[in-house]
């Protein structure tokens, strides 16, 4: 896999690694190079290798390869690697995961292609990647988000921290959310912060509705007692009741003397 042969092979003979994480490429930025390509050459060869029958596969430069094909160009300079289809297609994921540009969506997405393309665990992955398993599984979970909120996200730049958080909350709520996020501009810490106050009046309004329904269930046991109690009184039986509040709970205290009045 060290060794490097620098080649100029045939555009058609060159094709994008189907483990490339970035999924989006800006047209004018794509444009912009393919007119540089086209007044100074290309500067920086792509990395490829051997895909069998002819072709090659893109490792590194896929965004260079764009622009030739937009110039029109019939040939690239390449450095052509020897690399099985798994070396290569860690090599492509490590590569843009280590762009500040590639999203975090795109980067779970790469990470997710590599472990069930290639039959790997995320153990697996996290060591031939070399990151943190645990960075693995974060990455991971941003996948539990809606494509269409993803989209969403990616094309408001929000970062991973305020994507993160929204996992916090019921899947009902991440559009809602995510859209207030944006509106108001809201940078890492401050959604960290808003979230936490919202998942807290949530577990509030909840406890306090619970506590409703159930002083609404006990006030009717009460009724029934002060019932019994005035029946008793207007029986002969002599009887007073006493109540205690406090936090956490309310006593009630019948006394009922054993002779009749």
């Amino acid at each position: 896999m060290n060794e490097k042969i620098f080649r100029m092979l045939p555009i058609d003979s060159i094709q994008p690694d189907p483990y490339q994480p970035r999924k989006v490429f800006n047209d004018r930025e794509i444009k912009k190079l393919a007119d540089s390509i086209l007044s100074v050459g290309v500067i920086q060869p792509l990395t490829v290798s051997y895909a069998g029958a002819g072709n090659y596969r893109i490792i590194a430069g896929e965004r260079r390869y764009r622009a030739c094909v937009a110039a029109g160009l019939s040939s690239i300079p390449c450095l052509v690697v020897t690399a099985s289809e798994e070396d290569s297609a860690i090599m492509t994921v490590t590569e843009n995961l280590q762009r500040r540009d590639l999203n975090c969506f795109e980067q779970a997405h790469g990470i997710l292609a590599l472990i069930k393309g290639l039959n790997l665990t995320q153990e697996e992955v996290a060591s031939r990647l070399g990151i943190s398993q645990s960075a693995v599984a974060n990455k991971l979970r941003l996948l539990k988000i809606p494509l269409d909120i993803q989209d969403y996200l990616i094309k408001n730049h929000v970062g991973e921290r305020q994507a993160r958080a929204l996992l916090s909350l019921d899947p009902s709520e991440y559009g809602a959310v995510a859209r207030y996020m944006v509106e108001n501009k809201m940078n890492s810490s401050g959604t960290e912060e808003f979230v936490t106050r919202y998942l807290k009046s949530k577990k509030k309004k909840s406890r306090g509705a619970k506590m409703k329904g159930y002083c609404g269930d006990v006030r009717l046991y009460i009724n029934s007692l002060n019932q019994t109690l005035g029946m008793m009184k207007s029986s002969g039986v002599a009887s007073e009741s006493r109540k205690e509040e406090f936090d956490d709970k309310v006593v009630y205290t019948f006394v009922i003397n054993k002779a009749i009045s």
